[in-house]
């Protein structure tokens, strides 16, 4: 496993494991975690290891928890009981109990919803205008940003005093983004 992070920061395999292998491995855990057996724990912390050997770059007899205490990791089976609780309380809406406590989902506040307007939406009474610039010593600037056909774009253009500095255009497309500089 070491020949895979050959080049890493260490601090980089920290984040690659706790922002992508772990949310990769707890997803769904409402389902395949629902009673998480003693079987299920070794492979847990067998996925994690390889991981915690090359952060700390220590030798491979070291104890799984004592890595996990290191590097300052939530050991997997505990992060996927807790996504688990949490995903059955807040997303399901389900009664849960843990340890002899019942956790109902009213005792919790509701996500508010996403903002889901674009902004140049609420933008129909705001102009620009051109022809009278604000007093500047030497540069002024233009930009502007816009969707058109859900495509999102801009644009930027400095003026001098004697006439254009730099033109910028960018656009983006669902694949790639271009930028066009002049």
């Amino acid at each position: 496993m070491k020949g895979y992070f050959r080049g890493l920061n260490h601090r980089n395999i920290k984040i690659l494991l706790n922002a992508g292998v772990n949310k990769i491995i707890t997803y769904g855990s409402a389902i395949w975690a629902f009673s998480i057996k003693a079987r299920k724990i070794p492979t847990l912390h067998l996925i994690q290891r390889p991981f915690l050997i090359n952060i700390t770059q220590s030798f491979s007899t070291t104890s799984t928890n004592a890595l996990q205490t290191i590097v300052e990791v939530t050991p997997l089976p505990i992060q996927t009981e807790i996504e688990r609780l949490s995903t059955m309380i807040l997303q399901l809406q389900k009664t849960t109990m843990y340890n002899d406590i019942i956790f109902n989902p009213q005792d919790y506040e509701e996500k508010q919803p996403k903002y889901n307007i674009h902004p140049a939406v609420g933008l129909h009474n705001f102009s620009c205008n051109i022809a009278k610039p604000p007093p500047s010593i030497e540069l002024t600037a233009y930009m502007d940003g816009s969707k058109i056909q859900n495509k999102v774009g801009s644009g930027a253009i400095i003026k001098r005093k004697t006439g254009l500095h730099s033109e910028w255009q960018g656009y983006l497309r669902p694949q790639k983004v271009y930028i066009k500089q002049r």
